[in-house]
């Protein structure tokens, strides 16, 4: 801004650079979490929360869009369904066809669902037993002829059911 002599109008002289890759991921992610706070559906409006975040959105934005996260409810299933899935036998495997990895978020940019070091469940045969014989008091456990691991997956799966308003 240059001002010339008193009683000249004042100047101004600007110059216009390319966005960086890191400033349109950021103007991107805005847009995108406008457009599901405006919306309903819950999913959709943590999964841009989550990206907005990870792209340096304003804070003020953030908190209007976590303020209507907590006006929405979650896209839960229906008990039937939850009950129908949570069985062992569907649970256990080898399931040769089923992708050993969950899906990667669509979204250009988004790591959801990303591999991350470290972040990886292997589950080795017998863990289970031996978590259990380790750390659960005396007579708390699975009763004589249940497996341990199909013991802690029915366990869970009614804690579940409880959650979901079932039981």
């Amino acid at each position: 801004l240059a001002v010339a002599e008193e009683g000249c109008p004042a100047s101004l002289a600007v110059t216009c650079r390319e966005a960086t890759p890191s400033e349109l991921k950021r103007q991107e992610a805005t847009g995108d979490i406008l457009e599901a706070i405006a919306g309903d559906n819950y999913s959709f409006l943590h999964t841009q929360i989550v990206r907005a975040r990870a792209s340096g959105v304003e804070l003020i934005l953030l908190d209007k869009a976590t303020a209507r996260l907590k006006e929405l409810q979650v896209d839960a299933p229906a008990p039937n369904v939850i009950r129908s899935t949570l069985r062992f036998k569907k649970a256990t495997g080898p399931f040769p066809d089923l992708p050993t990895a969950e899906s990667k978020c669509q979204l250009e940019g988004c790591g959801v669902g990303a591999a991350v070091e470290g972040a990886v469940l292997d589950i080795v045969g017998g863990s289970v037993a031996a978590a259990l014989e380790q750390h659960m008091p005396a007579g708390v456990g699975p009763p004589a002829g249940v497996a341990a691991d199909e013991w802690l997956f029915e366990a869970l799966s009614a804690a579940a059911l409880a959650a979901g308003g079932e039981g």
